[in-house]
């Protein structure tokens, strides 16, 4: 008897006979209800995307260890960003202390600087501050040493903290900033 794959009764049955447990097993990870349920909804809509690929007989255990990483990524998130906050507590202040209008306008220039970057470099940022992946990680994927990729890194917010300086008479970009307001554009 070969593996038969997802369709839309298996996958209401699954549903119906596996929510609340993945909900619970999520729960005890990030202790979080509406994170809980996030992280079991993004790994049902994840197993409906990809149901051509996974076998029935294989869901139970494929779906345990996907909500078991979606917790662990969010889990390492949160830290990041609560060690940057108790690191640099000045930082949000520099930033938010500045009005809405201007706050904005800050983010829309720095926006608009990413774009001129080249397609790799844009990548890189998108990597680091949307996704939260380390330096080491990014510099594997890009096959360069982890001095490559800090320096790169370096490079680029010297380039738009110069890009976006050479455009305004006061209130000049710091490289703290610019690191600010990449996490809040990028989450």
């Amino acid at each position: 008897m070969g593996e038969y794959k997802i369709n839309t009764k298996s996958f209401e049955r699954l549903f119906n006979e596996k929510y609340e447990q993945l909900y619970y097993f999520a729960f005890d990870y990030v202790v979080d209800e509406d994170t809980a349920k996030d992280i079991v909804s993004e790994t049902f809509t994840m197993v409906w995307k990809n149901r051509e690929n996974i076998s029935y007989e294989k869901i139970n255990s494929y779906m345990h260890t996907a909500v078991r990483n979606r917790c662990l990524d969010y889990l390492r998130k949160e830290k990041r960003k609560n060690h940057f906050e108790e690191a640099y507590p000045t930082l949000y202040s520099e930033v938010d202390d500045d009005s809405w209008r201007e706050r904005e306008e800050r983010i829309s220039e720095l926006q608009a600087a990413i774009r001129q970057l080249p397609e790799r470099t844009q990548w890189v940022l998108r990597q680091r501050y949307e996704e939260h992946r380390s330096y080491q990680e990014i510099a594997d994927e890009l096959e360069i040493s982890l001095n490559g990729m800090k320096k790169l890194i370096n490079r680029t917010f010297t380039q738009l903290r110069d890009t976006l300086n050479a455009k305004k008479d006061k209130n000049k970009y710091t490289i703290r900033q610019i690191a600010v307001l990449l996490m809040m554009i990028f989450g």
